[in-house]
């Protein structure tokens, strides 16, 4: 008899193994099921959170490019939403972006409007607004130190008001033209080189708050530095 009791419970531990669970075992299988599931819907969340930041970023960045670089001469630096990237031939440059060319660096850059901008030789230069659409043109430039070249585009063509160069002490307001500003320590110096028949350039002193006006060849003078303008395109 305490042989078959022995064989009774050794089957009876036996079923019970097979068919239920250890209640301890599924109880650990509970707390660990418990614990994991916030953090995988924690994980999940935060990957799609993530992943929708990126598509938003790169919808952005689609919606603020604004040109393209034709031809350049190293080194040409742009710096974006933080961070500091050498730009190359084909590249694409954005609204906001802070253009830097080094001492012996040269960048040609077209619009989307057709604008042609040139600059080099430590220059800086800030793309504030480029839009060319339907119901929506402007282009303003800010020249904060060197040389910048400048063959304006369909912009000019739709208004005068929409097109903006400013430098520290000045803001040029101009259609269809080609205009080279200088701006640096030593002074600014603004020459129009071509003026679309019948079209003038509005230059506003900053210093002086006065508005005058410029027509094709005219040159306003204000202590201008030295700086050369042989490697800039000739307007066609």
């Amino acid at each position: 008899m305490t042989v078959r009791g022995q064989k009774f419970a050794g089957s009876a531990r036996t079923r019970r193994g097979a068919g239920s669970p250890d209640p301890s075992q599924g109880e650990n299988k509970k707390i660990n099921k418990g614990s994991r599931s916030p953090v995988y819907r924690g994980m999940t969340a935060v990957c799609l959170v993530i992943a929708l930041s990126i598509l938003a970023a790169s919808r952005a960045s689609a919606a603020d490019r604004c040109g393209v670089v034709e031809k350049l001469t190293p080194t040409v630096t742009a710096t974006r939403e933080g961070r500091r990237i050498e730009l190359s031939e084909g590249d694409a440059v954005y609204i906001g972006d802070v253009i830097t060319a080094g001492s012996s660096g040269y960048v040609e850059t077209r619009l989307i409007d057709d604008t042609l901008m040139a600059f080099g030789d430590s220059s800086v230069v800030v793309l504030n607004d480029v839009r060319f659409r339907v119901g929506v043109s402007r282009l303003d430039i800010l020249l904060i130190n060197g040389v910048l070249w400048v063959s304006i585009g369909s912009i000019g063509l739709v208004s005068a008001d929409a097109v903006q160069l400013n430098t520290p002490s000045m803001l040029v307001s101009s259609g269809n033209a080609t205009i080279q500003i200088e701006a640096g320590k030593d002074g600014e110096k603004l020459q129009v080189q071509w003026l679309n028949k019948g079209g003038k350039v509005e230059v506003y002193n900053k210093r002086t708050e006065e508005w005058f006006t410029l027509r094709e060849s005219a040159i306003a003078v204000d202590n201008p530095n030295k700086h050369r303008y042989d490697r800039f395109p000739d307007r066609k």
